[in-house]
């Protein structure tokens, strides 16, 4: 549901032509995270639209907090006129939230995946519909804003059932008009259409909310992860099974398990790396079960799968 997202290619000239405003280049951003401070897009006092930074994670001013209060990061579109902690940002104090694409990640059997969404057109840009406030924090004014989000379409919702609510450029002004009535508004917040949008796998290294470098955004390449090696350790027929690990390289713990013969294997060839397990099938489908583990990055967690003998998905039947 945009649990980070970025900011890199700054496609600035569309929005100044819609929205009738000159805004500043900025540093490209490859994993704005809750907490961090980010641009959007905003109206002043005298109704111009300006180019701000404002942590992200909604904090009211009406509402008691210091600057280490976290904030809101997520807000439901659907709840944003009756809620009390957004109805009267919902009238004044909307904005645009600059972005080109967002992360989210696949959760299935298996280590988490991460995904990167963007556009179809790589010429537009991703804005996203926020709410934003300026908290006193005792003198030391903190300006902090939130994300609206919405049902998934269908594209994003195979893997979550939310979604942000992205704006096109023809909506951008009426969002930031505080004489748009709120009920016009609400239409606004449908899914953006699933056939204007793309999605790629990149690197779990994503995972880390402080890793930030243009690699970010790199298409994923099966076994590209230095952090992580395949060991598949074979039982026996009289075990009826094959243990498949995946184990941080500094680590190295499949080596420390079981004195049963080991061998390393490569991991593009014998499990597309944290994919599914259906690569595993193809290369292990003799065998009954099989037993997949993340690396540090995921918290070392391990599953035990058992393999259908169809091409069904595999079913958790353990944990070990």
């Amino acid at each position: 549901m945009c649990e980070r997202y970025t900011w890199t290619r700054q496609p600035l000239a569309r929005a100044e032509f819609h929205l009738g405003c000159q805004l500043p280049s900025h540093e490209a951003r490859y994993n704005i995270s809750p907490g961090q401070d980010a641009p959007i897009i905003r109206l002043d006092e005298q109704g111009e639209a300006v180019f701000a930074e404002h942590r992200w994670g909604l904090i009211p001013s009406w509402v008691p907090a210091s600057a280490s209060t976290p904030g809101v990061p997520r807000l439901s579109s659907e709840n944003t006129r009756h809620s009390p902690l957004t109805a009267p940002l919902m009238r004044r104090q909307r904005c645009l939230i600059l972005a080109d694409g967002y992360y989210d990640w696949i959760r299935d059997v298996g280590p988490v995946r991460p995904l990167r969404f963007v556009m179809g057109d790589p010429e537009q840009p991703m804005f996203f519909a926020g709410l934003w406030d300026v908290h006193a924090n005792n003198g030391n004014p903190l300006p902090t804003f939130g994300l609206l989000t919405t049902a998934a379409n269908d594209f994003a919702g195979q893997i979550n059932a939310r979604m942000p609510v992205i704006l096109p450029p023809d909506q951008w002004q009426a969002w930031l008009d505080p004489r748009t009535p709120v009920t016009e508004l609400e239409a606004l917040f449908q899914p953006y259409p699933a056939d204007d949008m793309r999605s790629y796998r990149v690197s779990s290294q994503v995972n880390n909310p402080f890793f930030e470098n243009p690699s970010a955004i790199d298409k994923f390449v099966t076994g590209s992860d230095s952090s992580t090696r395949l060991f598949i350790r074979h039982h026996g027929p009289h075990h009826g099974r094959t243990q498949v690990r995946y184990a941080s390289s500094a680590r190295g713990r499949a080596a420390t398990r079981s004195p049963l013969s080991t061998r390393k294997a490569d991991a593009a060839s014998a499990v597309d790396t944290f994919e599914s397990l259906r690569a595993a099938r193809e290369t292990l489908r003799q065998h009954a079960y099989v037993c997949v583990s993340g690396n540090a990055a995921f918290g070392e967690e391990e599953h035990w799968c058992r393999l259908s003998p169809t091409p069904a998905e595999a079913t958790l039947v353990a944990q070990g």
